[in-house]
């Protein structure tokens, strides 16, 4: 049975590899700094091996891309029980940190909405942070949105690159903009803070960030781009995931140390409610569910009721 489950579960499990044009631009998150500086160069090396950071100031971006066929997918998840419960959105907090990835690799943290017709067609709206120099041409962490009507087949977009995010006007998080500053390991936590709901007389879903009640909108999904009417989401998935060529070794995730370290060492997931159809914001207990772990090389916590908001630690160096 368990076996069963984690199979369907893999098959809605993605990530989304388009290449862009970077943006020169960056965004302060919580606990914040006023501007971006140089400083996060420095802030990084403090993560990394030594001598892994000084040889990836070189690369040439945009070069080295293998394809996205020749990438191997791994995560570090939590995901609700399919077909068990049905949900208008997520909202959760969660750390960012700079990481030694490879050219061609990427990692990320990442909350999402699935919306299953049957186990071939599916729609997905994706945000949260990555860190791919494939696609931004540098090795920072980068706040992104992506969204498929078709489990990534023929439909699919990553940030503004197309239509169907709608930026609002007043938004402070622009899609694939730098985070600045990042969470130190066994240091100070940054953490980026992100609510993604349906709105009920819309029909479209919205993004919103901010620690105070979420009241800061990024944007929203327009509902057009939609076929499949994703009036609501059959399941959700929420933690990290990695990308990296097929002849390498895996790429590091989270805080690129292992889940177990705990506070301020390992990444986490603070402050995690499920948004159901009514629109009520409520914590899940771990009865709502389920672990997958796809690598050896990663891990991930119990996760922690609170009724202000479950957690939960993931992560782990990769290289395996």
């Amino acid at each position: 049975m368990a076996s069963q489950s984690y199979s369907k579960n893999i098959i809605f499990l993605f990530f989304v590899w388009i290449y862009l044009v970077s943006f020169d631009c960056s965004l302060s998150i919580r606990d914040r700094v006023s501007s971006y500086n140089g400083g996060d160069m420095e802030l990084r090396e403090q993560n990394m091996p030594i001598g892994v950071f000084k040889g990836m100031r070189n690369i040439i971006p945009h070069q080295m891309n293998p394809g996205p066929n020749n990438l191997v997918k791994q995560w570090d998840v939590y995901t609700t029980y399919v077909g068990k419960d049905s949900f208008n959105g997520i909202q959760a907090d969660f750390s960012v940190y700079g990481l030694p990835v490879a050219p061609n690799a990427a990692s990320a943290a990442m909350m999402t909405v699935v919306n299953r017709v049957d186990p071939y067609n599916y729609s997905i709206i994706e945000t949260g942070w990555h860190i791919d120099p494939r696609t931004y041409g540098d090795y920072d962490p980068h706040f992104y949105v992506s969204w498929t009507d078709d489990g990534d087949q023929k439909t699919g977009c990553l940030n503004l690159h197309c239509p169907g995010f709608v930026l609002h006007n007043s938004a402070k998080y622009i899609p694939g903009t730098k985070l600045w500053p990042l969470s130190r390991y066994g240091g100070d936590q940054r953490y980026v803070d992100l609510k993604l709901y349906k709105d009920n007389v819309s029909g479209n879903w919205w993004l919103y960030e901010g620690l105070n009640n979420y009241e800061n909108p990024v944007g929203y999904f327009k509902k057009e781009i939609f076929s499949n009417n994703f009036d609501k989401a059959s399941q959700l998935y929420f933690g990290g995931v990695t990308a990296y060529p097929v002849y390498s070794k895996a790429s590091p995730l989270g805080s690129g140390h292992w889940y177990y370290e705990g506070d301020n060492k390992a990444a986490q997931f603070n402050h995690i409610k499920f948004i159901d159809t009514e629109g009520n914001a409520f914590a899940p207990d771990k009865s709502k569910v389920s672990s997958i772990v796809s690598i050896n090389c990663y891990g991930i916590s119990d996760f922690i009721y609170h009724d202000y908001g479950s957690s939960f630690f993931y992560g782990g160096p990769g290289k395996c």
